[in-house]
């Protein structure tokens, strides 16, 4: 591990699930897995959180949970609610956050996660993904700017 990396920012679209919008960036705190048939006996399963440092809704987080299939449909989206309770409501659902996460917090490392929201979760989500998938980078490179100081120059 490089002693000088004290802070990660992940950027990536996800489904929205619950009370989040398509076209919006969220800033994500608590991460969930979503495939538990892939842990280890004996491994934490529980959400991995980090401070929150919400810069958008005071006094409110964003969880994301992470699955290795592509959520397309309501169905697939009530059995991973299902698989999640007793840690509370998800609002989206990506491919990584939850493990890039983990090893954040292995490392002690800061993890900062945005998420745009590119399509619902649901039967339209293929076709959403692909129509939104770039909508996100300009917003998240004026958060950039504003939120972490960095100077993005106009290319």
């Amino acid at each position: 591990m490089n002693p000088d990396i004290t802070t990660v920012i992940n950027y990536g679209t996800a489904g929205g699930a619950f009370d989040v919008e398509r076209g919006h960036i969220y800033p994500i705190t608590t991460f969930m897995q979503g495939d538990y048939n892939c842990c280890l006996p004996g491994l934490d399963k529980g959400p991995v959180t980090f401070p929150a440092w919400n810069f958008k809704i005071p006094n409110k987080t964003y969880t994301c949970v992470t699955q290795d299939s592509f959520v397309n449909s309501v169905q697939a989206l009530e059995l991973l609610q299902k698989q999640c309770e007793g840690w509370g409501r998800f609002n989206c659902v990506d491919m990584e956050s939850y493990a890039l996460a983990t090893v954040c917090k292995h490392f002690d490392v800061d993890f900062i996660c945005y998420k745009y929201i590119s399509d619902g979760a649901d039967e339209s989500a293929n076709d959403e993904w692909h129509e939104n998938v770039d909508g996100g980078a300009d917003q998240f490179l004026k958060l950039l700017e504003k939120h972490h100081g960095f100077r993005i120059s106009d290319q």
